[in-house]
Protein backbone atom coordinates (compact mmCIF):
# COMPACT_ATOMS: atom_id res chain seq x y z
CA UNK A 1 0.00 0.00 0.00
CA UNK A 2 1.43 3.37 -1.00
CA UNK A 3 1.84 6.26 1.42
CA UNK A 4 -0.99 8.14 -0.35
CA UNK A 5 -3.32 5.13 0.01
CA UNK A 6 -2.42 4.75 3.69
CA UNK A 7 -3.11 8.44 4.29
CA UNK A 8 -6.43 8.19 2.43
CA UNK A 9 -7.38 5.07 4.42
CA UNK A 10 -6.52 6.83 7.69
CA UNK A 11 -8.59 9.87 6.69
CA UNK A 12 -11.48 7.58 5.74
CA UNK A 13 -11.35 5.85 9.10
CA UNK A 14 -11.15 9.17 10.94
CA UNK A 15 -14.08 10.60 9.00
CA UNK A 16 -16.19 7.48 9.57
CA UNK A 17 -15.47 7.70 13.28
CA UNK A 18 -16.35 11.39 13.27
CA UNK A 19 -19.86 10.96 11.88
CA UNK A 20 -21.09 12.17 15.22
CA UNK A 21 -22.86 15.19 16.56
CA UNK A 22 -20.85 18.27 15.63
CA UNK A 23 -22.15 20.12 18.67
CA UNK A 24 -19.53 18.13 20.56
CA UNK A 25 -16.74 19.55 18.41
CA UNK A 26 -14.32 21.73 20.31
CA UNK A 27 -13.60 24.07 17.41
CA UNK A 28 -15.41 27.34 16.98
CA UNK A 29 -17.82 27.57 14.03
CA UNK A 30 -16.80 30.43 11.78
CA UNK A 31 -18.92 29.92 8.66
CA UNK A 32 -21.69 27.62 7.43
CA UNK A 33 -21.73 27.27 3.59
CA UNK A 34 -24.64 25.43 1.90
CA UNK A 35 -23.74 23.10 -0.98
CA UNK A 36 -26.27 24.01 -3.67
CA UNK A 37 -28.64 21.22 -4.69
CA UNK A 38 -27.71 18.92 -1.82
CA UNK A 39 -28.49 18.31 1.86
CA UNK A 40 -24.86 19.14 2.71
CA UNK A 41 -23.07 22.13 4.17
CA UNK A 42 -19.40 22.97 4.37
CA UNK A 43 -18.45 24.14 7.81
CA UNK A 44 -15.47 26.40 8.35
CA UNK A 45 -13.87 26.30 11.80
CA UNK A 46 -10.67 27.63 13.29
CA UNK A 47 -9.00 24.28 12.51
CA UNK A 48 -10.20 23.84 8.91
CA UNK A 49 -13.19 22.81 6.80
CA UNK A 50 -15.41 19.74 6.77
CA UNK A 51 -18.58 18.45 5.11
CA UNK A 52 -21.66 18.00 7.25
CA UNK A 53 -25.26 16.91 6.95
CA UNK A 54 -27.45 18.32 9.69
CA UNK A 55 -25.61 17.84 12.97
CA UNK A 56 -23.27 15.19 11.56
CA UNK A 57 -19.73 15.62 10.31
CA UNK A 58 -19.09 13.52 7.20
CA UNK A 59 -15.43 14.17 6.35
CA UNK A 60 -12.13 14.68 8.07
CA UNK A 61 -10.87 18.25 8.40
CA UNK A 62 -9.60 19.67 5.12
CA UNK A 63 -7.39 22.68 4.47
CA UNK A 64 -9.88 24.54 2.23
CA UNK A 65 -13.46 24.74 1.02
CA UNK A 66 -12.30 23.49 -2.39
CA UNK A 67 -10.69 20.42 -0.77
CA UNK A 68 -14.04 19.58 0.88
CA UNK A 69 -15.87 19.99 -2.45
CA UNK A 70 -13.28 17.74 -4.10
CA UNK A 71 -13.78 15.14 -1.35
CA UNK A 72 -17.55 15.32 -1.88
CA UNK A 73 -17.15 14.34 -5.52
CA UNK A 74 -14.22 11.91 -5.17
CA UNK A 75 -14.94 10.09 -1.90
CA UNK A 76 -18.42 8.88 -2.76
CA UNK A 77 -18.37 5.62 -0.80
CA UNK A 78 -16.76 7.10 2.29
CA UNK A 79 -19.39 9.82 2.40
CA UNK A 80 -22.20 7.31 1.78
CA UNK A 81 -20.99 5.17 4.69
CA UNK A 82 -20.82 8.26 6.91
CA UNK A 83 -24.34 9.32 5.88
CA UNK A 84 -25.68 5.87 6.74
CA UNK A 85 -23.86 6.02 10.10
CA UNK A 86 -25.34 9.45 10.81
CA UNK A 87 -28.85 8.29 9.91
CA UNK A 88 -28.51 5.20 12.10
CA UNK A 89 -27.25 7.33 15.01
CA UNK A 90 -30.13 9.78 14.58
CA UNK A 91 -32.62 6.89 14.42
CA UNK A 92 -31.20 5.34 17.59
CA UNK A 93 -31.28 8.70 19.35
CA UNK A 94 -34.91 9.19 18.27
CA UNK A 95 -35.93 5.69 19.38
CA UNK A 96 -34.32 6.29 22.77
CA UNK A 97 -36.15 9.60 23.09
CA UNK A 98 -39.49 7.94 22.28
CA UNK A 99 -38.77 5.15 24.75
CA UNK A 100 -37.89 7.66 27.51
CA UNK A 101 -41.09 9.60 26.79
CA UNK A 102 -43.18 6.42 27.07
CA UNK A 103 -41.50 5.52 30.37
CA UNK A 104 -42.20 9.01 31.73
CA UNK A 105 -45.84 8.83 30.61
CA UNK A 106 -46.25 5.42 32.28
CA UNK A 107 -44.74 6.72 35.51
CA UNK A 108 -47.15 9.68 35.47
CA UNK A 109 -50.09 7.33 34.89
CA UNK A 110 -48.99 5.06 37.76
CA UNK A 111 -48.67 8.09 40.03
CA UNK A 112 -52.10 9.37 39.01
CA UNK A 113 -53.64 5.94 39.63
CA UNK A 114 -52.24 5.94 43.18
CA UNK A 115 -53.76 9.32 43.93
Amino acid sequence: MSKKQKTHSLESLESQMSAENTHKESSTLIEHIPVYGSPFHITKTEEGYFLRMGDYRLTALKESEDAVREALYEEDWNIIVNIVSAIMHARDRNEESVKNKQIAENEIKITEDKI
